[in-house]
């Protein structure tokens, strides 16, 4: 249940398209969400059964929720993701 975006490289693909800066920066905002959630959520042994570990889940599907529905309103948010050289296959 991680994962980790190129946010540096994003944001410079975002400047490129024709989409309102409320959502670029809203779109930017919950992949760095996603981001630091996916840090917390890193297996550390000494933390593996922390309290805060099932809030911290629901929280990452929340935002995951939030990119899915930015990434429908506006697809081409979808492909600013993919890491570099990506290819349909």
């Amino acid at each position: 249940m991680k994962e980790f975006f190129d946010v540096a490289t994003i944001r410079s693909r975002l400047e490129s398209i024709d989409v309102d800066p409320v959502t670029k920066q809203a779109y930017l905002s919950t992949l760095l969400n996603i981001n630091a959630i996916s840090d917390l959520l890193s297996p550390h042994p000494e933390m593996e059964e922390e309290d805060g570990r099932p809030q911290l889940e629901r929280l990452f599907q929340a935002h995951q929720s939030r990119k899915q529905q930015l990434e429908q309103e506006f697809p081409v948010l979808a492909t600013l993701s993919r890491p570099a050289g990506w290819r349909p296959q």
